[in-house]
């Protein structure tokens, strides 16, 4: 079983037993940030993410969506307690900067005695995570399953904290009161 490097010590700031949320982003790198919301938080969270949904949309994707809908999404996150790690791989793509990622994101919800652990659904990676994930969590309590954007809006919060995070400048100051750590991940 993975843990974390031992240069890398788990923030006193992410909740235990949370629920955690995993998008990616490979704009400039590779990262991934994990949203942990805490278990008495979760419905309400994700009802006031669906009001900032705009009419017929059916989730918000940072990537696509106006400048004001980042903003209002951004001061959710910040004013909800929401707390994020961010994961930065500086492996070559040819080294598969994800398997380290997911590998490191099973070994945070160990420690942080996670409940359960949502990825955003690529099928086209789904195989292989579980695969790492089954590895990492088997003689664990931890659940964990893919879904699409639309289906769970604590999502949203994930691709938020990875598309402000890579933008970086006023994107990442915006969205910096709600990730309590990075880590490095080594290939």
């Amino acid at each position: 079983m993975s843990h974390l490097p031992d240069s890398v010590g788990l923030s006193d700031d992410v909740p235990r037993r949370a629920h955690m949320f995993v998008d990616e982003s490979k704009n400039r790198g590779y990262i991934i940030a994990i949203a942990f919301v805490a278990s008495r938080l979760v419905h309400q969270v994700r009802r006031d993410l669906r009001k900032l949904r705009a009419s017929g949309a059916r989730s918000i994707h940072f990537q696509t969506t106006t400048d004001q809908q980042r903003k209002a999404v951004v001061n959710l996150i910040v004013a909800s307690g929401v707390t994020s790690v961010i994961l930065e791989s500086r492996a070559a793509k040819r080294s598969n900067p994800r398997q380290g990622c997911i590998r490191t994101t099973a070994a945070i919800a160990i420690a942080s005695d996670a409940r359960m652990i949502i990825l955003d659904r690529d099928e086209s990676l789904e195989t292989q995570d579980r695969r790492w994930l089954y590895a990492e969590l088997r003689k664990t309590d931890v659940r964990y399953d893919h879904l699409d954007r639309h289906s769970e809006p604590l999502l949203w919060i994930a691709d938020a904290v990875a598309w402000c995070w890579q933008r970086g400048g006023v994107w990442r100051e915006m969205v910096m009161p709600a990730v309590s750590q990075v880590v490095q991940v080594e290939p």
